[in-house]
C-alpha cells in the first residue's frame, strides 16, 4: 500500500482510519455530555461503620445532621435505628457549569456535523441552543429529599447510611469520630 492510497481523499479504510471494533468519535462526542448530566443527580448512597462509639458521639452525631437541616421522622423501637430526613438543595453553580460544559459540547457536536454532513445546512448549529435544558434537568432532579439513617447495632458499631458526601461532612465536622471501620456502596 503507497503513501498516496492512505492520503487521498474519502478514504474509507477501516484498517487505516478507523476502529476495527466500530468505535465512532461522533457518536462518543455526543453521548458523553448526557452521561455527565444524567450522573450529575444520581444518588449516591453509603453505609457506613465506626467500632464501638462513646455515648458523647452519638449526641454529636445527631446534632451535626440536625444543623445541616436534618429532622426526626421516625426511631424505630428496640431497632436503636433513627431516620432523619431533610431537603437537598441543588446548586446554581453547578447548574451554570453543566450548563456551559453542555453547550461547549453541543458546539463541538455541531462543528463536527457540519463538517462530516454539510449537506444538512446550518441547522446542526441550533444544538448549543439546547444547553440550558442540562441546568434545568440538573436543577428539578437535584432538589429531593434526603434521607439519613443513624443505627447503634447489638455489636456495638454505629452505622449510617447517607448521601457519600453527607458521610464525608460527618468526617470533617466529627475528627473524634475517626475513619469508618467498613464502607459499603449502596
Amino acid at each position: 500500500m503507497s503513501c498516496t492510497k492512505c492520503l487521498a481523499p474519502n478514504n474509507h479504510d477501516p484498517r487505516i482510519f478507523g476502529d476495527p471494533f466500530g468505535f465512532d468519535p461522533e457518536f462518543a462526542l455526543a453521548d458523553w455530555p448526557v452521561f455527565f448530566v444524567r450522573a450529575s443527580i444520581k444518588e449516591r448512597r453509603e453505609r457506613a461503620y465506626w467500632r464501638l462509639p462513646p455515648e458523647p458521639i452519638l449526641t454529636k452525631v445527631r446534632a451535626h445532621f440536625q444543623r445541616r437541616g436534618y429532622q426526626p421522622q421516625a426511631v424505630a423501637p428496640g431497632a436503636e435505628v433513627v431516620t432523619l430526613e431533610g431537603q437537598v438543595a441543588a446548586s446554581a453553580a453547578l447548574a451554570i457549569f453543566l450548563s456551559l460544559l453542555t453547550l461547549l459540547g453541543l458546539g463541538c457536536l455541531a462543528l463536527v456535523l457540519s463538517l462530516a454532513a454539510p449537506e444538512w445546512g446550518p441547522w446542526v448549529w441550533g444544538l448549543p441552543a439546547l444547553a440550558p435544558l442540562a441546568g434545568a434537568f440538573y436543577w428539578r432532579g437535584a432538589q429531593r429529599p434526603e434521607i439519613v439513617q443513624i443505627a447503634l447495632k447489638a455489636d456495638g458499631r454505629l452505622g449510617i447510611e447517607a448521601h457519600r458526601d453527607e458521610i464525608r461532612q460527618l468526617q470533617t465536622a466529627l475528627p473524634d469520630l475517626g475513619a469508618p471501620e467498613t464502607v459499603f456502596k449502596i
